[in-house]
């Protein structure tokens, strides 16, 4: 850690860790550049969602992270900050499902919201664990923001009601904030409104540029 003088460490856990405890199975490479993929997914049927129950945050592929960011504050030992990886309740019900949410939620949206509120839920049981391994805040990564998949409308009540939940569970509790947009076209206007210290989107490849964004 020393090498390369860091100003905080944000941990990198590979993107499917919040799915495997649902029962996605997941096709690892162990290669550089090669990151895992989906190989079933948890819901196959919309009545699989009324199957999605909170989880503890300490256990299976959700504690093997905190156990990662345990290791991580203490190597850093107070010389900079540690934040952990996290995906908006959505998101992960996407890496659960694929993109028949888009249908789930318009055909069947209180069982979808239902399964949501639960993955909400599991989410902050990995939260508070994160804190309690000493972690310094989150870095909150939505997939779902972004207009080529969806609108803001469906994001509005799909998405943000449960990233606030998550968000207000830890933005009192740490200090290191971030919210970031994944995707070409991210709603930019609606996720720089999160009570967030920082916007993390991929400025190089997709607007707003950072003269734009300032």
């Amino acid at each position: 850690m020393d090498k390369y003088d860091f100003d905080f460490l944000k941990l990198m856990p590979f993107g499917l860790y919040g799915v495997q405890d649902y029962g996605v199975k997941v096709k690892i490479f162990h290669q550089v550049n090669h990151p895992p993929v989906v190989e079933d997914y948890a819901i196959h049927d919309v009545k699989d969602w009324e199957r999605v129950e909170p989880l503890p945050g300490y256990y299976g592929s959700y504690g093997k992270q905190v156990q990662a960011a345990a290791w991580a504050v203490r190597l850093a030992n107070g010389r900079y900050p540690v934040i952990q990886t996290i995906f908006s309740p959505l998101t992960t019900a996407r890496k659960m499902a694929g993109d028949r949410i888009l249908v789930d939620m318009l055909e069947h949206p209180k069982l979808f919201e239902q399964a949501l509120q639960a993955i909400t839920e599991t989410t902050i049981h990995f939260v508070n664990a994160n804190i309690a391994a000493g972690a310094d805040g989150f870095f909150f990564a939505t997939q779902c923001a972004n207009t080529d998949y969806m609108s803001e409308e469906a994001y509005r009540n799909f998405g943000s009601i449960y990233d606030f939940q998550v968000i207000n569970s830890y933005r009192n509790l740490t200090w290191f904030h971030v919210a970031h947009i994944h995707g070409d076209n991210g709603m930019f206007d609606l996720i720089s409104h999160y009570p967030v210290n920082c916007i993390n989107w991929h400025d190089r490849w997709s607007s707003p540029s950072l003269k734009e964004a300032r």
